[in-house]
């Protein structure tokens, strides 16, 4: 190749590279990825940072062209100016609840989320402090929590109740299962009551109340420290040791007399006082062992817990209190089974409660329980001990194992919730 042809070729050369970089340096860098400029996709994290040119930002969800040229996945969302932002007010009253990183909690103080949301308004936004505008939608509205409780109004939702600390009616009312309302008590709605709920777990049905509840007893469940909770119980129990042998003779004599859970009785306060006092007399002669063991007031409650009701994997059932000195209440209790391997089948308990009153049967609380036992001795026959929701012990009890089969020893913990059907002075 002679001088004069090397530098023709030289020279072509140097004017491929200039308008190579000309053209480079005339094109935006969003052109290439198709992302980050005024109407585009945002640039997915392989392709460029940060995913919008200068002045833009990232709003809302990607509408078109949202494949990544580089790498992987899908851009979530688009390049709109300042000015552009898609996004409505979060928070208040009827709008849409704030997105993640917007803001917690999701809602003004006093209001709730509530689950959907519909239409634009539901974009997320940017919180303060923020350099995007998080990507997606809102997945609920903010609504007032006052609205409900009241007389004739609806019982409050589950997370009313416990973002507020507060029951669904308010004091001196009561839900009326049938029409789903707060009401005032009376004999007769008390009894409809009772036996509306009690029907329906004898047919295996939840009652529609309660079904907001499972879900939460499963969140509940999963944070009980089982090493804590065993630890207490097996301290409990000793503490309690003489009783257990007494517990145990009634609970013999409870087998004998399961028409205490049956509609007629359960929901007529005369029927189960009488009924009671039937139970008392022929419960005299293991009562008066247990009662000089402990000199303080207590509670006793007779329980029937069937596994199989209503939702597999949930325990539900109910609980007759007693003080023996005139009160008596009846609740109904559901919670996660507190033996996973059971076979389906219904079984009787009877409980001993040192030193508590009656509204520490309803609510929230947790249960310990060992089947086809014992771990120690102690536990012999199988022995439930019964934790407020601070996990603090609050009662001892035995449960029959009706049904069950012969199983090996298992131990696990559960929250329960507790509803009062009906309670005497």
């Amino acid at each position: 190749m002679n001088r004069a042809t090397r530098g023709s070729l030289v020279l072509t050369l140097c004017f491929a590279l200039v308008a190579i970089l000309g053209l480079g340096a005339a094109t935006p860098s969003h052109a290439a990825a198709g992302c980050g400029g005024k109407g585009e996709r945002a640039c997915c994290a392989l392709e460029r940072v940060p995913s919008c040119d200068k002045g833009l930002k990232e709003s809302g969800v990607c509408k078109k062209n949202c494949d990544c040229r580089k790498g992987p996945g899908r851009s979530i969302g688009m390049c709109v100016k300042d000015d552009d932002d898609d996004a409505t007010p979060c928070g208040g009253v009827g709008q849409r609840a704030c997105c993640v990183l917007e803001r917690v909690p999701s809602c003004n103080k006093g209001l709730v989320e509530r689950e959907g949301c519909k239409g634009a308004k539901c974009v997320c936004g940017r919180g303060p402090g923020a350099i995007i505008q998080q990507p997606g939608r809102s997945s609920g509205t903010c609504v007032k929590v006052s609205a409900c409780g009241g007389l004739d109004e609806k019982p409050c939702a589950i997370d009313v109740q416990i973002s507020a600390g507060r029951p669904s009616c308010d004091a001196g009312l009561i839900e009326d299962l049938t029409r789903n309302l707060c009401v005032k008590p009376d004999a007769a709605l008390l009894e409809a009551n009772c036996r509306a709920v009690v029907g329906s777990l004898k047919l295996g049905q939840l009652p529609e109340p309660f079904e907001p509840f499972m879900a939460e007893t499963r969140k509940r469940s999963k944070r009980i420290p089982p090493g804590e909770l065993r630890t207490k119980a097996l301290a409990y129990v000793k503490a309690f040791e003489p009783m257990v042998a007494e517990l145990q003779r009634i609970h013999q004599e409870l087998e004998l007399v399961r028409d205490l859970f049956e509609p007629d009785t359960l929901c007529s306060p005369p029927r189960l006082a009488a009924r009671l006092a039937d139970l008392s007399a022929k419960l005299q002669p293991a009562l008066k062992q247990l009662l000089p063991t402990y000199s303080g007031h207590f509670h006793m409650a007779y329980t029937l817990n069937a596994a199989a009701a209503a939702v597999a994997g949930f325990q539900t059932g109910f609980a007759v209190v007693t003080d023996y000195q005139g009160a008596v209440g009846v609740y109904v209790y559901l919670g996660p089974a507190l033996v996973s391997n059971v076979s389906l089948g219904d079984s009787i308990g009877v409980q001993f409660y040192p030193m508590v009153t009656f509204d520490s049967f309803e609510g929230w609380g947790l249960g310990f329980g060992v089947s086809g036992g014992p771990p120690t001795k102690i536990f012999s026959g199988g022995v439930d001990v019964a934790f407020n929701d601070g996990i603090a012990p609050k009662g001892l009890g035995i449960s029959g194992a009706i049904g069950l089969g012969v199983l090996p020893v298992e131990v696990s913990g559960a929250a329960t919730h507790a509803w009062k059907l009906w309670s005497t002075p």
